[in-house]
Parts: C-alpha cells; structure tokens; sequence
C-alpha cells in the first residue's frame, strides 16, 4: 500500500507546479507585450492603437515679469564705536543700551578738573603775552620819536652822525621786540586754544551728518570711575535706518541690476520693507563667481533689526505684453526648443525662440503662436500626430 501512494504525491507535486506557472507565464507575455509596445498600448513598430492622450492649454497674451529670490542678513547701515580723546577718568555715562543719541550729543562726561586749570594757565599765559605786547608797542613809539629827533638834529648840524647811528639801531631794535611779542601772543593765542580743545574732549560726543538722524545705542563698553586712555571705546552706535542688507548675484543676473533699482524685502514674521539697490560690485568673487550687491533697506519704524534674515525680491525685466506658454509646454527635440500646437485633432511640431521665464509661463518671442498647446503627453508626439485631449487630474 504504501509503493501505490507515492506515485500519486508525486503527480500532485507536479500538478500543483504546473498550475502555477501559467499566471507567471501570463504576467511575463503581459510585461513584454508593455515593454515593446509603449506603456499607452502602442505595438511593436511604433504603430499606435489610437490618437495618443494629452492635456493642452491656451496660449495667452500679457505681461510677465522675470524676478529674482535672493536671501541675506540685515546689517547697520552704518556702525560706529564712539572713543575716549584724552586719557581720564569716567565721571558720567549719559547713555545706556538701546537709547536714541543725536548727532553732537553729550554721551559720556570724564574728569575736567585737571583739564580746567590747565586751561586757566594757557589763558594768563596770554594775558602776559599781550601785556609785553603793549610795552614793546610804547618801547617802540618812544624809539621812533627819538629817532626823528636826532635825524632832525643832525641835518642841521647839531647832532653827529654816530647819534644818528645810535638812535636807529634803538628803533629797530624797539620794532624787533614788538614783532616778538605779537609772535608770543599768536603762541599763546594757540595754547589756549589747544588747552579749551583738550577741556572739550572732556565731554564724550557722536558726530556725524545731522541729515541722517539720530542713532541708537548698540553697546556699552565703560562705567562711572573707569580710568580710560584715547582710544579707549566708550559706546558703539547704530544707524537702524535705513538697514543694509549685503547680496551674491550671479552673471546672468548681473547685467539686470543697477544702482536705484527697486527691491522688496520681507522679513520675520511676514514684515515687508521697501528698498533699493545701493551698490553693485564691479569685480566678481573669483572662488563663487559672483558679485557683491548692497540693498538699502527702510525701516522707519525699527521694526526690522540688524542681524535678521531677509529674503529680497528683485525685477530684472518685464514684458508688457508677451506671448505666453506654460513651462511644461517647451519640449527640446535634437537640442531645439519645441512645442506641439493642436489643430484639428492633430499636434503640429513649431521650433520656438524663448525669452522671459518666470511664475511657471515661458514667453514666445518668435513664431507668433494662438490656440493650444500640449501640455503633457508629449513624450511620444511627433509633427502631425493624432491625438485625444483629455482633461487633467483635479
């Protein structure tokens, strides 16, 4: 019993085998019949079952602008550390982080004391200075008279040449003294001078252009009883408006661009900004080939602040009134910028001239072009083609 029941397992076995082979021979005729005959059901030979399916669009007519999405950070448009003149100690600090200071204002007070009595001695120094002055002028008017006298003498005969002689020696010698002391006078004149600039520098001042407004307080670098030397920093100061926002254009972009051109840039938290192009590079990066663009950034209000990441939105060119493809229309064929234009039921194949690209639409710039053009499923169109719209996926 047992040698009859092992020849009927192992025709099961086989029976079973061969039931599943057939639908993998199925899937596998199936696949090849796909793979030789296109995808749209297409046979071997390029012969198609039917118009082949595609989506088209209109061509239209109207502006289109090409624009430029470039990302930066905010910086100050202008930035500068407010230092100590003379050496001294700090006896007042008028500022604190974040306050507004004008142009020419009172920021920090060092000690005068010392600064006030040199002053005081550089003024009596003038003093004396004019003081001898006004004696050499008498020494001299006295000299000058005698001088005439004895001058007057000696031509009538009175007096003798050597006299004469005498006389003039002392009237310019009296003229040499007052030419000195008018000298020490414009000496001290200046010392005192240099010692009222010195007393000045005492109190700390920011100065710049007053037709750019006031600047804030951006850091603190001293206190009250500080020793500080020149140089020293006391505070740094911000200009907030308006902003500086530093920019990498490429070549292709750079031809566009020029000084003035209007910029949009939005911020943080949606916060929009006009601007404008301030500076353009004339030389390129020679590591990342690109060029240095400085975008002047409003802020009348402070609500953008140095250090924020921007994005910039620039025009580079226009067209008023442009024909218009969707991108996705442009096909290239043997390095050539095609489109497929419906007529009929049928697709006819027009090399194009490109221009402006931008939001998706390619501007035509030669042929003239009007109707529809395929859209998708140009994969296997060739001129003259039939095809079947059919409508796209909502």
């Amino acid at each position: 019993m047992q040698d009859d029941e092992r020849p009927r397992e192992g025709k099961t076995r086989l029976i079973t085998i061969g039931l599943a082979v057939v639908p993998l021979a199925i899937a596998a005729l199936a696949a090849g019949r796909w793979l030789l005959g296109g995808p749209d059901g297409a046979t071997p030979g390029g012969r198609d079952d039917g118009p082949i399916p595609v989506e088209v669009a209109p061509v239209e007519v109207g502006p289109l602008e090409l624009t430029r999405e470039l990302t930066g950070t905010l910086e100050a448009f202008a930035r500068a550390t407010v230092a100590a003149e003379i050496d001294g100690t700090v006896d007042a600090v008028l500022v604190d982080l974040a306050d507004e200071v004008a142009s020419g204002a009172v920021i920090a007070r060092l000690d005068p004391r010392e600064l006030i009595q040199l002053e005081a001695a550089a003024r009596a120094d003038l003093a004396v200075a004019r003081a001898r002055v006004e004696a050499a002028e008498g020494a001299a008017e006295v000299a000058d008279r005698a001088l005439a006298r004895t001058r007057g003498l000696a031509e009538r005969g009175v007096s003798s040449e050597r006299a004469l002689d005498e006389a003039r020696a002392e009237a310019l010698a009296r003229r040499g003294a007052l030419t000195v002391a008018n000298a020490e006078v414009s000496r001290a004149r200046a010392a005192l001078g240099a010692a009222s600039l010195q007393r000045a520098r005492a109190d700390v001042r920011g100065r710049w252009p007053e037709t750019q407004g006031p600047r804030r307080v951006a850091a603190r670098h001293v206190d009250e009883g500080a020793r500080v030397s020149v140089g020293d920093p006391i505070v740094d100061l911000v200009d907030l408006d308006p902003l500086l926002t530093v920019l990498q254009v490429g070549a292709d972009d750079y031809q566009r661009l020029s000084v003035g051109q209007a910029v949009r840039v939005s911020g943080p938290g949606g916060v929009e900004a006009a601007a404008r192009v301030a500076r353009v590079a004339p030389v390129f990066d020679p590591v990342s080939r690109q060029a240095r663009l400085e975008v002047e950034v409003d802020n009348p209000d402070g609500t953008l602040q140095p250090g924020m990441f921007v994005r910039a939105r620039a025009t580079l060119d226009r067209v008023e009134s442009a024909t218009l493809v969707p991108e996705t229309a442009l096909v290239m064929r043997e390095g050539r910028s095609v489109v497929f234009v419906l007529e009929d039921g049928r697709v006819r194949e027009v090399e194009v001239e490109v221009g402006l690209r931008g939001g998706g639409r390619v501007e035509i710039r030669s042929p003239a072009l009007e109707g529809s053009v395929v859209t998708l499923g140009h994969q296997r169109l060739q001129d003259g083609a039939a095809v079947r719209v059919v409508e796209g996926e909502s």
